[in-house]
C-alpha cells in the first residue's frame, strides 16, 4: 500500500464498511441528511459522523455529490475526516473522490476513476504536515494507476449503492470498492430480521447484515485489510429494511488487545 495503516477512531470506516451489501439499485435522493454518534464500549461517547446527498456537475455531467464527515476526539487525539465523492448520474459510477482529514492528522489524497481505460489514478499529498495552511499549499502527487472492473466503485458512494441487498435473510453477495491504490472484496450476507427502537430517531423493522472480508485471492492482505474497515474480524450491522439506511453498526477496537472492546455507531437523526 501506498500509505501506512490507520490507527484511529474508525467512525468514517465503520459506516464506509456497509460498501459491501449491495445490489445496482440505489436507494437514495438528493437531500438526504444522516447523523450518528460512536461509543466505545456501548456507552461511552467518541464522536459523531453525518452524510449528505446532492446534485452536482462533473465535466460537463450531471452527477450526485455524497459529502461524510467524522469529528471525534478520543484523550488527546482529535479526528476530523471529510471524505466527499462525485458520481456519474446517468452511469451510477464513481468518477471521483476525495479523502481529507485535518485533526490530529493531516493527510489528503483524491482516487480519479478512468472507465475508458479501466484505471483508477491514485494521487496524495506526501509528507507530514503540522498545519492545514501547509497542507494546503502543498501539491498532489504526480499519482499511481490501478486497474479497476466495471463494478467497482469508491468506498463512500459503494454505501449508497449497495443499499438494495433484498431483505431476504440468506441472501449473499460479494462487493467491490477502492480505498487509497487498492480494490477490496467482501462477502456480506443478511442473517436476520427484527424490530430495532433507537429512541428519538424512531423504531425501524431492521435487518442484520454480516459483512467479511474475502481474503482467497490476496491472503497476504489481511492486515491491511482490517486497517480498512477500522475495526478486527467481521462486522455486524442493521440496516432499516425499507430504506436501507444503516441504524447500527458494531465491530472490535483494532490494535486493542487486552479487553477486545467493541466500538458502535448509532443512527441519531435523519432527512430523507
Amino acid at each position: 500500500m501506498a500509505e501506512e495503516n490507520d490507527m484511529r477512531m474508525p467512525l468514517i470506516a465503520l459506516l464506509a464498511a456497509l460498501a459491501a451489501a449491495g445490489h445496482p439499485a440505489p436507494l437514495f435522493s438528493p437531500g438526504e441528511r444522516l447523523h450518528y454518534r460512536g461509543y466505545v464500549l456501548g456507552w461511552i461517547p467518541v464522536g459523531d459522523v453525518w452524510f449528505d446527498t446532492s446534485r452536482s456537475v462533473h465535466e460537463g455531467r450531471e452527477a450526485y455529490r455524497f459529502d461524510a464527515r467524522a469529528l471525534g476526539r478520543y484523550v488527546v487525539y482529535t479526528l476530523d475526516i471529510r471524505l466527499t465523492s462525485i458520481v456519474d448520474a446517468a452511469t451510477l459510477r464513481s468518477s471521483r473522490f476525495w479523502r481529507r482529514e485535518v485533526g490530529s492528522e493531516k493527510r489528503e489524497y483524491e482516487v480519479i476513476f478512468d472507465r475508458e481505460r479501466m484505471e483508477g489514478l491514485y494521487r496524495r499529498k506526501r509528507g507530514r504536515f503540522s498545519t492545514v495552511e501547509e497542507m494546503d499549499a502543498a501539491p498532489m502527487d504526480a499519482g499511481e494507476s490501478f486497474p479497476i472492473g466495471p463494478d467497482v466503485n469508491d468506498i463512500l458512494f459503494t454505501l449508497y449503492f449497495a443499499r438494495d441487498i433484498g431483505d431476504r435473510v440468506g441472501n449473499a453477495r460479494h462487493y467491490r470498492f477502492v480505498e487509497k491504490d487498492y480494490v477490496w472484496k467482501a462477502l456480506v450476507t443478511v442473517t436476520e430480521e427484527r424490530r430495532l427502537d433507537l429512541g428519538r430517531a424512531g423504531a425501524f423493522d431492521a435487518l442484520r447484515i454480516s459483512i467479511e472480508p474475502d481474503y482467497a485471492d490476496h491472503p497476504d492482505k489481511r492486515e491491511e485489510f482490517r486497517g480498512l474497515f477500522g475495526v478486527e474480524g467481521s462486522l455486524e450491522v442493521w440496516v432499516d429494511k425499507k430504506t436501507r439506511i444503516p441504524l447500527i453498526v458494531r465491530g472490535r477496537v483494532p490494535f486493542v488487545y487486552v479487553l477486545r472492546p467493541t466500538v458502535t455507531v448509532v443512527l441519531q437523526d435523519y432527512h430523507i
